[in-house]
């Protein structure tokens, strides 16, 4: 009976430890283990009740990688991939602890800004993260560069549905691209 019983209890645990194995992979881009798209959809949504519900602000922060695809054409796209390892870890330094950073997908990423309401707050991260990803990095022996284009969008003064603040995001870092791109733009109504 007792032999039964182990059985069972390992079983369970096995089965808890599976369970868990496929959530993870279902909410996380499996190169640079931060969250996927889906996660981001969900905790977005999460924020945007809580910020309706407290009366808070918060910020969707869209970036867009300047110069990865000629890296990722020159050296392969094993290196590319390295790249976007390192781009992953270096985001996850510039961000606050508080703040949600995912692959959106290709050279793009999230990063959610709880409790921001206006560029005063945001600011010093964008700067971060500009700083941080135009500084030369070695991966395999190769020194490369990047920069990010880089498009904010505000709750509630930009939008009030994730989708509505992912688009003019997306908009936004557009129009830093088309600007030169290294930079950020703030959505506008110019920018549609």
């Amino acid at each position: 009976m007792r032999r039964a019983y182990r059985v069972i209890v390992e079983n369970e645990v096995q089965l808890r430890r599976a369970n868990q194995s496929l959530k993870d992979a279902a909410e996380h881009d499996p190169l640079t283990r931060l969250p996927n798209r889906a996660a981001l959809t969900n905790m977005l949504q999460t924020w945007l009740d809580e910020a309706n519900r407290h009366k808070l602000g918060m910020a969707v922060v869209f970036l867009d990688l300047d110069g990865f695809k000629p890296l990722n054409d020159t050296h392969g796209h094993r290196f590319g991939d390295k790249v976007l390892i390192w781009v992953a870890q270096a985001l996850k330094q510039s961000a606050r602890q508080e703040d949600f950073i995912a692959r959106y997908g290709g050279d793009e990423f999230i990063i959610l800004l709880h409790e921001v309401s206006n560029m005063d707050e945001i600011s010093p991260l964008l700067r971060r993260v500009l700083k941080r990803l135009t500084q030369t990095f070695e991966i395999d022996g190769i020194q490369a560069r990047l920069g990010s284009s880089i498009g904010v969008a505000v709750y509630p003064m930009h939008g009030r549905s994730a989708n509505e603040l992912l688009i003019k995001a997306d908009q936004a870092m557009y129009e830093a691209k088309a600007a030169g791109g290294n930079q950020w733009a703030v959505w506008t109504r110019l920018s549609l």
